[in-house]
């Protein structure tokens, strides 16, 4: 009767240790999984769009986690936005990362670049310059972000705050500025130029 008794702790204790193995091995894998959207290295654009929709998701903050699915960064939580992989390889660029050129991309820089030196000799000399004073987004207030505290990005959406328009380093700090302008905005001078503390 004892070893029976025996054998049977012996078997549950057994089949415990087991599972409790698996558990852990599956959270290994899940933990691996998410980190996996972490790209280091040169980063394959055209490789991580396998739907091939010419668009990825992308932190804005975390410019190397890219994805090819809506989500969230495994570092910061951010959402991720939707790119082109154009916007997503120009982000990376930017910010240091090195990115994988394919055949094919290149033929249509090569041509790109061609029609824009076309484009360029037809048009007047000061045609363009207008154009480039446009460009410029002379009518951004600030030098710096209010909320990071890093150089604006013209391309980042601006917000209208007491006739003034504030730009941004980076996606998501807009939202930050809404919530409480008076608190960010006490970190730029009258001219929106960052304060030294």
């Amino acid at each position: 009767m004892k070893r029976i008794y025996l054998f049977v702790i012996t078997v549950l204790l057994f089949t415990f240790s087991l599972n409790a193995q698996e558990k852990n091995h599956d959270h290994k894998d899940q933990k691996m999984e998410k980190h996996s959207i972490v790209r280091e290295g040169e980063i394959d654009l055209m490789a991580i769009d396998k739907n091939k929709d010419g668009k990825v998701f992308q932190d804005p903050m975390d410019w190397n986690v890219i994805s090819d699915e809506a989500g969230r960064c495994p570092l910061c939580e951010m959402k991720l936005k939707e790119v082109t992989l154009e916007e997503a390889k120009a982000n990376l660029l930017k910010h240091g990362h090195k990115v994988k050129v394919h055949h094919m991309e290149m033929k249509g820089e090569m041509k790109k670049m061609d029609d824009k030196k076309h484009d360029m000799k037809k048009m007047d000399h000061k045609e363009h310059k207008k154009k480039e004073k446009k460009t410029a987004s002379a009518d951004i207030w600030n030098t710096h972000c209010p909320v990071m505290g890093g150089e604006v990005d013209p391309t980042v959406q601006t917000v209208k705050y007491k006739s003034k328009t504030i730009a941004f380093c980076c996606p998501g700090c807009e939202d930050k500025l809404k919530a409480d302008p008076e608190k960010y905005l006490s970190s730029l001078d009258e001219n929106g130029i960052k304060i030294e503390k």
